[in-house]
């Protein structure tokens, strides 16, 4: 949905309007909330992200947007290699998200340590990418073999439609 501006009534007012969706008045005063608090600057400044995954990417580059030129710190689990640990050693494997790695793996593989401050060619580089981005009004942000890309809504429709087949199966299955 709409990104510019960050407003969630806006945001609110468009997954009705054209997902057909309602129930969102209790996001709108959690998103508020959120975006308050994670803003605040009562402490050290950490953004988790993984480049690959494109809620924690976008996530990240609004934080940044609205955390100006506040000076923070950045683990990017994008190329993060990761042992599971819990029942021996296995074989390194991409971390992909934060979301997708429970706790004892963050603890194991030391990953708070590799928090980085956000260098000034990286900050201009990533509030650039998410300027083109709310410029464009789109109402998909996708990740493609181009990069972090604009998209219209109907995006995902082809490929969704190469697995449907005669025969009725769930959706979920599509």
């Amino acid at each position: 949905g709409p990104i510019n501006p960050p407003d969630p009534e806006l945001r609110r007012e468009w997954v009705e309007k054209e997902l057909g969706y309602t129930g969102w008045e209790e996001v709108v005063g959690e998103a508020t909330s959120f975006w308050t608090e994670a803003c605040s600057a009562q402490n050290r400044r950490v953004a988790w992200l993984s480049r690959r995954t494109t809620h924690e990417y976008a996530g990240f580059l609004e934080w940044l947007w609205r955390v100006g030129e506040e000076p923070i710190e950045v683990l990017d689990l994008t190329d993060v290699m990761v042992v599971a640990g819990n029942n021996g050693p296995t074989k390194p494997h991409s971390a992909i998200s934060l979301a997708m790695l429970p706790p004892h793996q963050i603890i194991d593989n030391d990953l708070i340590a590799r928090a980085e401050t956000l260098t000034p060619v990286l900050r201009t580089k990533y509030r650039k990418l998410w300027e083109r981005l709310r410029v464009e009004i789109a109402s998909l942000r996708v990740l493609t073999e181009e990069g972090f890309v604009s998209a219209p809504i109907s995006f995902f429709d082809p490929l969704l439609l190469s697995h449907i087949t005669q025969e009725w199966r769930k959706a979920a299955r599509v």
